[in-house]
């Protein structure tokens, strides 16, 4: 028996009911008098006002949540952990540029190095605005004021990797510094303060020990000159003078410290840390602080603005003027950093340009220069230099014999006999008036550039730009001395001494006398039975780094900066100021007295994040 099966005709039938259906919505949902759009619109209609009011929250609402959508995408999830934006540049191929070794020690352009350093890594002392001594790992007391002082390290202190700091560490750093020395690509000031210091351990107690002074002469700074960070003895066995610089050695990819943070981990995009649990201070309540990279500011800027990252340090003044108009991010400015100044180097080594060997000519350029335009250039975030020594310190003179004077420029180049041009330089015997300006390729190096280029006009000078990477400018200009004029920030002791910029002794690499500069002032001296003139300037700091009476110093000083400012060997520009640019969710920010950039967070155990965004404009 067979039965008659019919399902094809009941599938016939639905696909074409539902063929109907779908065919005549559009008439259903939005065109029919019972449609579900004119039902809709009869009650929104009958509903007015409130239908207007509840329809303007809800577009309101929509275009918050997309507008800071960007600013909550992250922020929200993590409250103990800050993300800090870092430009480290890009590779050849457009990718970022990785870090490859974090170490202490290494004299470094690199301000991600200088951070995660300043975070990892502790000093026995380190040293306020002053100069004046803060115990950190080890408390002190003076034997012999410059020559003898006795240490004793703080009781039960760890390495972040469990193992008890001992006087062994501090020997076996102190060690590598010295030997650093030998190597003229990470010669700095602590490896040559070292090579005049020993350290001597204590027969009776195996924490304490002294630091001696060498030689006959005392070291006026040296809290300063001892406020290297300490490594732990146990992992750097491998590391000296030549590898130091290299990725290989253990502790240069795997720090190990006894600061507030430790490494956590490290990626081609990102560096994290954590928390380090055998810190000995009070730790922070920010538990996490990722450093994410970018290939160049803008990239940082814009992720800044998106909420992707809560924070951006070092900022150009492009980006600053593009933050002062956002409701949700806080500038910070650290105040003048007085240990640091920008300056014109004229280079007076055998072979450059003869002309900057003439001071009449030095000293119209310094003439020329308006200093308060540069500083307005950087929307004010500067303060006027007016010499080697800031305003800080006991031995400071305010000595710029020749300040911003466009008439005494052109008097001193009238004497000297160059006659204005048809074009506006001048010329002499048909030479014109012309020298180059080196200087490290930036956004905001590139507007003062141009700003001292038209200064130099103003009085019929022609200031040929040239600009290069840093690395360029380094290798090729500033240690082989191959420049006229370099325009160029250095870092200073906080101590008055300055031997290692301006004595003669300091011309040649890695000597730090960039102009090359001998006085021409001479004074006469009896050495080794014979009388012989010296220059006055080199007989100054000698003096100034022997004595330890800070008035007979200060009179030393006091001769060194009127000699400087008589024969104009550097055209002393500004004291620069750092910006920090911070997400309002966090709070306790203070770099009221920061005078390194990667200082702003030695207030870290003070910061929070709020768990909610927050619209507060109102910067410090």
């Amino acid at each position: 028996m067979f039965i008659k099966v019919d399902t094809p005709n009941r599938f016939l039938d639905l696909f074409y009911q539902s063929r109907k259906a779908f065919w005549n919505y559009p008439e259903r949902l939005f065109f029919a008098k019972d449609s579900w759009l004119n039902s809709f619109i009869t009650f929104y209609k009958e509903s007015i006002p409130l239908s207007h009011i509840i329809s303007s929250i809800a577009i309101m609402l929509l275009l918050f949540t997309q507008v800071n959508g960007a600013m909550m995408q992250f922020l929200s999830i993590e409250d103990d952990m800050l993300i800090e934006g870092v430009v480290t540049g890009s590779t050849e191929t457009g990718e970022v540029q990785p870090l490859t070794r974090i170490n202490p020690l290494i004299s470094t352009n690199i301000q991600l190095e200088k951070d995660l350093s300043e975070l990892i890594y502790e000093s026995l002392i380190k040293v306020d605005s002053k100069g004046d001594p803060i115990p950190v790992l080890a408390d002190f007391f003076i034997i012999e004021k410059g020559k003898r002082y006795q240490f004793k390290l703080k009781p039960d202190l760890y390495w972040s990797d469990g193992t008890k700091i001992t006087a062994e560490d501090v020997f076996k750093t102190f060690t590598l510094i010295q030997d650093l020395e030998s190597n003229p690509q990470f010669s700095n000031l602590y490896s040559k303060a070292a090579n005049k210091l020993e350290v001597v351990k204590s027969a009776v107690d195996p924490d304490a020990f002294e630091f001696r002074v060498t030689g006959d002469n005392v070291i006026p700074g040296f809290f300063e000159a001892i406020s290297f960070k300490i490594l732990p003895a146990h992992l750097i066995d491998d590391l000296s003078a030549q590898n130091i610089g290299m990725p290989d050695p253990y502790i240069n990819r795997n720090p190990v410290g006894s600061g507030p943070y430790q490494l956590s981990q490290a990626t081609s995009q990102f560096i994290e840390l954590k928390i380090n649990p055998n810190y000995h201070g009070i730790k922070p309540e920010i538990n996490k602080i990722k450093f994410k990279l970018f290939p160049n500011e803008a990239a940082a800027l814009k992720a800044l603005q998106n909420g992707q990252i809560h924070s951006l340090a070092g900022i150009n003044i492009e980006s600053t003027l593009a933050l002062q108009k956002s409701n949700n991010i806080s500038l910070y400015a650290t105040g003048p950093l007085y240990n640091q100044f920008w300056a014109l180097y004229l280079n007076q080594t055998e072979g450059a340009n003869p002309l900057l060997k003439e001071a009449k000519i030095r000293q119209a350029l310094s003439a020329a220069v308006n200093k308060q335009e540069l500083i307005e250039a950087q929307l004010g975030y500067a303060e006027t230099a007016n010499g080697p020594i800031p305003k800080t310190s006991f031995a400071y003179t305010p000595n710029d014999k020749y300040p911003y004077d466009v008439t005494k420029a052109n008097s001193i180049l009238d004497e000297l006999g160059y006659i204005k041009g048809a074009d506006g330089f001048r010329y002499k015997d048909n030479v014109k008036l012309t020298f180059t300006m080196t200087y490290v390729d930036s956004a905001d190096r590139n507007i003062l550039a141009e700003v001292l280029k038209k200064q130099f006009e103003a009085v019929g000078i022609e200031l040929v730009l040239d600009k290069a990477t840093l690395q360029v400018a380094v290798e090729e200009h500033i240690i082989p001395r191959n420049f006229e004029i370099l325009f160029y920030g250095v870092q200073t002791l906080i101590d008055p001494d300055r031997y290692e910029l301006f004595h003669s002794s300091q011309v040649r690499h890695p000597g730090l006398n960039i102009a090359s500069y001998v006085s021409e002032a001479k004074r006469t001296q009896v050495i080794d039975g014979k009388t012989e003139r010296v220059p006055s300037v080199d007989d100054d700091l000698d003096d100034g780094r022997r004595l330890i009476d800070e008035k007979a110093r200060k009179k030393k000083y006091e001769d060194f900066q009127d000699v400087l400012a008589s024969e104009v060997p550097v055209i002393f520009l500004f004291h620069p100021e750092d910006l920090y640019a911070v997400n309002n969710r966090v709070q306790g920010v203070d770099l009221s007295k920061v005078y390194f950039l990667e200082q702003r967070f030695n207030t870290i155990e003070d910061w929070t994040i709020s768990p909610q965004f927050q619209t507060d404009t109102t910067a410090p």
